[in-house]
């Protein structure tokens, strides 16, 4: 990308941005209750590095029970944002975001310059 084209980075940062705030959604696999509270104190969702933990120790569930890893209500279980790994999450999903943009934009020129060679 050309860096005088500011309105692709800043189109490109605010898709990292959206994709980054999304990953709280995204279960990350799940845990087994073993009936240590302590589990449920520190819970981390956001993906590819955690940056949210919610407090879920208000919960009681049985021994055993299997539960996703996932954002539940900020209303009802104490929620943090994890500022710096907030950030390097989105400098991660930004690189990949870039990555992939300039490999389509090459894709498409490349196909562009054969096409019109062609002709």
């Amino acid at each position: 990308m050309n860096p005088s084209n500011k309105s692709g980075v800043i189109i490109i940062i605010l898709i990292s941005v959206i994709l980054t705030l999304l990953s709280i959604l995204i279960p990350r696999g799940s845990f087994t209750y073993t009936g240590d509270k302590s589990e449920l104190t520190d819970v981390r969702i956001g993906l590819p590095i955690p940056f949210v933990t919610q407090n879920l120790s208000h919960w009681d569930p049985p021994i055993g029970y299997r539960q996703a890893i996932q954002l539940y209500s900020p209303l009802e279980s104490p929620t943090r944002l994890l500022w710096l790994q907030f950030i390097f999450s989105l400098v991660i999903i930004f690189s990949i975001v870039f990555v992939a943009s300039e490999v389509i934009r090459f894709v498409i020129g490349h196909r562009k310059n054969t096409a019109s060679v062609r002709h």
